[in-house]
């Protein structure tokens, strides 16, 4: 029979929590990206030159890449502090 305290229980469900916001994390990212790159599909005249509109759409995506970025390094911070 295994030795298991709350506190182990505690720890374990961090590490779940935090496996869980990287995941949460990476597939907003994915999906903003997808979505910003769908702008130079059908209908892509309406959002201007193709090199305006690609200059846009880096933009948001390196802004996308900031702020998840951010937020994971906030997650990681968190977990290793309660843990």
């Amino acid at each position: 029979m295994s030795n298991t305290t709350l506190s182990s229980i505690a720890l374990d469900v961090v590490g779940q929590y935090r496996q869980a916001g990287q995941h949460i994390l990476r597939d907003y990212r994915g999906g903003g990206e997808r979505l910003l790159r769908g702008l130079n599909g059908q209908g892509a005249k309406l959002f201007g030159p193709l090199e305006a509109r690609n200059q846009v759409i880096d933009l948001a995506i390196r802004g996308l890449d900031a702020a998840t970025g951010t937020a994971g390094r906030a997650i990681d911070v968190c977990a290793k502090y309660l843990s």
